[in-house]
Order: structure tokens, then C-alpha cells, then sequence
């Protein structure tokens, strides 16, 4: 029997979409605006290979 997941995709996308723009505001007071909006970039690539990745398996698993 698989795993029923804690948090749908759709939830996970929602709250990427709110916490990046938050992550690079806070690393904007630190950090250069170019490198605080580097790293915002470089996580949002990270999230989106993890949710296709996530999305793939459940289209290929079924």
C-alpha cells in the first residue's frame, strides 16, 4: 500500500510561491540585491526539479 502524502502538490506550489518572494526580501537586507535574487533563483530551480520529478513518479507509477 503506497504512502498517503501529508500535503498535496497544489499546496506545496502555494506555499513556493509565497516563501520565495519573502526568502529574497530577507536575504536582500543582508546581501547584494543581485546575490539575495541568485539564490531566490536557484531555489525556485531546486523546488520546481523536486516537483516534476514528484509529479513524474505519480504519472509513471500509476
Amino acid at each position: 500500500m503506497a504512502q498517503q502524502n501529508r500535503f498535496p502538490t497544489w499546496m506545496m506550489v502555494v506555499a513556493v510561491i509565497i516563501l520565495i518572494p519573502v526568502i529574497v526580501w530577507a536575504l536582500s537586507l543582508t546581501l547584494h540585491i543581485v546575490a539575495a535574487l541568485s539564490i531566490g533563483a536557484i531555489l525556485l530551480i531546486v523546488f520546481l526539479v523536486w516537483l516534476f520529478t514528484k509529479l513524474k513518479d505519480r504519472v509513471v507509477g500509476s
